[in-house]
């Protein structure tokens, strides 16, 4: 769908705050907003980024989302990236933090212009669906092209040695010290509105996401606000199970309201159909005092 924003090579859709309970610790200033999602921000040109983050200002955006990903050249969905910034992780566990550096300075950029983001963790559809980074090629993941498994399965969710090294990325990344800001990144509330768990979890393992996702999404949100603790940034779903639609309400399964660690719940529908599971999760949200906001559409 075309975004919202003029600038629309770098949107991949448009976010909203749809309805929220009364303020709590994590979401009272981030009660109402708008903004938008970008896979490539921390890769643009100073002069491109410039251009594009002072159009969101003078449209009014308060929020962009991000995902902490490598990028390499090329042009993607007509953006045009020059650099290469490597994958937080080209193998699990070894970390280079060239990519939460790149970031951080988008977050100072950001901050200058009463911006705020949302930091996705991880890539849901890294597992061959966009990508096969070092978590899929260690605990499975499927063919981009044919479907065919790359290993006997996605094992991602439900090996304890995955949740035990995905838990270690969440800590690396809430240890950072950011050079810009002097603190960790769990601590960054001047430029951090909400951390997504993972972008689109369990996407490319559907079949597990009742069975799995309670204790995955419940132990995955515990580790985050651990770090975060009482500081005013938000534990978010990140659109679990991908996009819904008439037939199924994914990234809104009534458990996810339940989690105590869990603050807001991202909806991701691109089929028309999908608005009628909102009433339901409004109820839920209002029920469970959950922010419920629309980061994919």
């Amino acid at each position: 769908m075309a975004s919202l924003i003029s600038l629309a090579l770098l949107a991949l859709s448009p976010l909203s705050a749809l309805c929220s309970s009364q303020p709590n610790s994590a979401n009272g200033s981030d009660d109402m907003f708008w903004g938008t999602s970008s896979y490539y921000a921390h890769g643009l040109d100073k002069a491109t980024r410039t251009v594009w983050l002072d159009g969101l200002q003078r449209d009014g955006a308060r929020i962009v989302r991000i995902w902490i990903n490598g990028i390499s050249p090329g042009t993607y969905k007509g953006t045009n990236i020059t650099v290469t910034i490597s994958n937080l992780e080209e193998t699990v566990g070894i970390f280079n933090d060239t990519v939460l550096d790149a970031i951080d300075d988008l977050f100072m950029e950001g901050h200058t212009r009463g911006i705020k983001f949302i930091v996705s963790i991880h890539d849901g559809n890294a597992f061959g669906q966009n990508a096969c980074d070092a978590y899929c090629t260690e605990f499975g993941g499927f063919g981009p092209a044919s479907g065919t498994p790359i290993t006997l399965g996605n094992s991602f969710y439900t090996d304890p040695t995955a949740v035990a090294a995905f838990d270690n990325r969440i800590a690396h990344i809430m240890n950072y010290q950011s050079p810009n800001f002097g603190k960790p990144r769990a601590q960054l509330t001047e430029a951090i509105a909400a951390f997504d768990i993972e972008n689109e979890p369990m996407i490319q393992a559907i079949t597990q996401l009742d069975s799995v996702g309670p204790t995955w999404f419940y132990g995955r949100a515990k580790q985050v606000k651990k770090y975060i603790g009482s500081a005013p940034i938000a534990v978010s779903t990140g659109g679990a199970g991908g996009s819904g639609n008439i037939y199924q309400n994914w990234s809104w399964r009534p458990w996810l309201f339940t989690c105590p660690e869990i603050d807001w719940i991202a909806l991701h529908g691109y089929d028309g159909d999908w608005t009628q599971w909102v009433p339901n999760a409004t109820a839920l949200a209002a029920q469970y005092d959950k922010k419920l906001f629309v980061e994919e559409w």
